[in-house]
This record gives structure tokens, sequence and C-alpha cells, in this order.
């Protein structure tokens, strides 16, 4: 099927997707953000965070995937991931 040199390339493209996602929490809320090195047409306010997953628990209040699929109540939790990696 793949050869070895095959295996470690599909390997090293999965590390650097990989590395692109970052995860956390803020107060109550967890957050899976993608975070390009540089800002994107389709990042929120045209950043570096193209996608954005925002939980309490287990419901989801947020939710970007370059653009709103779920706007957030209020921006502050946003804002604060925004920042982070501005």
């Amino acid at each position: 099927m793949y050869n070895d040199r095959q295996i470690e390339e599909l390997n090293t493209i999965k590390t650097e997707v990989m590395k692109m996602w970052r995860y956390g929490r803020i107060g109550k809320f967890d957050f899976a953000a993608k975070v390009y090195d540089i800002p994107s047409d389709s990042g929120i306010n045209q950043g570096r965070v193209s996608k954005l997953t925002i939980k309490k628990g287990s419901r989801i209040v947020a939710s970007y995937d370059r653009g709103w699929d779920k706007k957030p109540l209020r921006m502050k939790v946003v804002k604060m991931i925004l920042a982070a990696f501005a």
C-alpha cells in the first residue's frame, strides 16, 4: 500500500496539521482553535484563527469555521482567545 518513505511523509503532514490546533480553558469555557502562522481572509476578523469551538461543559456555545456557525452570546471569551493568538 504505502512504502516507508510515504508513511513518513504522511506522518510529517499529520504532525504539522496537529501543530496548528490549540486547546485551552478560560474560566468555565474549553476551546479548540485552528491557528495559522499568518492572518487569513477566512480567519475571525481576518486574523490567524480560522476555526474555533468554545464549549461550556458538553454544550457548544460558539463555533466558527471560516464563518460563524454559532455566534457566541457574548464576545468576551472570544476576544480573550483571539488576543492570545494575535
